[in-house]
């Protein structure tokens, strides 16, 4: 192999690799699933009834942690997870530990596993789409703090 052959596939596998890692930052940073912050957000209109969110987090005799979700103006609709019909008022939850989402919820109770410390246990709204809801720039949602001792 020449000298000049092998400057010119540095210079072709340079330039693709180059391509590659603007096309890899591009795609990742237009992804909303690929971000911390999560799902889009979608504002409710006027005119909808807004829905509502309860949280409350429980110790069961057996040790365990019991969350129970109370709302209004809003249907849980497993049957309809990943569909690209808005309806304000159908769709799902979204539980988060710490921040972290731990996993989606289709009705009103939940058998959670807190680490030991403060816990912040919170519930989003968001349609069967995914997209959390929002009321003025407001996410539908509710969160309370259980500290777990063992």
């Amino acid at each position: 192999m020449k000298e000049g052959d092998t400057v010119r596939n540095l210079w072709s596998y340079s330039s693709l690799f180059l391509l590659f890692l603007v096309l890899f930052f591009y795609f990742t940073s237009t992804n909303d699933h690929l971000h911390s912050s999560g799902h889009p957000a979608v504002e409710i209109p006027e005119g909808v009834e807004v829905p509502e969110v309860k949280v409350s987090v429980d110790q069961l005799a057996d040790g365990s942690w019991l969350l129970q979700v109370d709302k209004k103006n809003f249907t849980f609709t497993p049957e309809l997870a990943g569909s690209s019909v808005i309806d304000f008022q159908k769709g799902h939850g979204h539980i988060y530990i710490n921040g972290v989402k731990i996993n989606r919820l289709y009705g009103e109770y939940y058998n959670l596993e807190l680490p030991k410390g403060n816990n912040a246990v919170k519930v989003a709204l968001v349609l069967n789409n995914h997209q959390r809801i929002l009321y003025q720039d407001d996410e539908i949602s509710d969160q309370v703090e259980v500290h777990v001792s063992s």
